[in-house]
């Protein structure tokens, strides 16, 4: 799966982004641990493949792609033939990770509970090992897929929980509005400073921004 994120920030900014984690630093590196007589991955963020810096002006096969998925499903950002050949991006690719929540079918209420619990237990590792907090968990921001291994281990507190997988993975992505502290140093996007995003209407979501503000004044 390909990402492209615009960048606005000043070219020295751009380069420092880019030299930093194409050195192959990946935060979110899955942990393995011993399980039985087996090594498994629990890591249920993200997987980076590559990072890359590029600059242009978008394609005309991901135009296409872009405006028949405005035209199916509708897009609330602006057409990417706006951006000139002087255009900057970030281009994340990551590992596949199936189709969002909003969207996908659960066979029955048992497997829907075990991707909830997978979901809490995934946040709850994050928060214990880097204070991390997503701040956009809606239902667009969990993906699904199936998943062979029956049993998934996770580590929390030194302890290792192992839950039922049944026959699904969940894989939290989107960290644009989230919060991480990493080698002593918290890395963040300061939401104070984005006034619409407390002020749109028409979801759910928008409302636990307001909530969430308020909760911590």
């Amino acid at each position: 799966m390909l990402v492209l994120i615009l960048i606005k920030r000043s070219l020295k900014c751009k380069i420092a982004i880019s030299n930093h984690y194409c050195g192959g630093q990946n935060i979110w590196k899955p942990n393995r641990v011993k399980h039985g007589k087996e090594k498994v991955v629990y890591s249920f963020y993200s997987q980076e493949n590559g990072v890359s810096l590029v600059k242009g002006a978008y394609p005309q096969y991901l135009i296409n792609l872009w405006e028949n998925f405005d035209e199916e499903k509708g897009s609330e950002n602006d057409h990417p033939k706006i951006f000139k050949e002087q255009q900057l991006f970030v281009l994340l690719e990551l590992k596949f990770a199936g189709e969002d929540l909003s969207t996908f079918r659960f066979t029955n209420a048992e497997q829907a509970y075990y991707a909830f619990l997978q979901i809490m237990t995934t946040l709850a590792v994050g928060e214990v090992e880097y204070k991390f907090e997503h701040r956009d968990l809606h239902w667009g921001n969990i993906l699904i897929k199936a998943e062979s291994i029956k049993k998934i281990p996770f580590k929390l507190n030194g302890k290792i929980l192992t839950i039922p997988s049944k026959g699904i993975r969940t894989t939290i992505i989107d960290y644009t509005l989230s919060r991480i502290t990493f080698d002593q140093f918290c890395y963040y996007n300061d939401l104070s400073s984005d006034e619409e995003l407390f002020e749109a209407t028409g979801d759910d979501q928008y409302e636990i921004y307001r909530k969430m503000r308020q909760e911590l004044k």
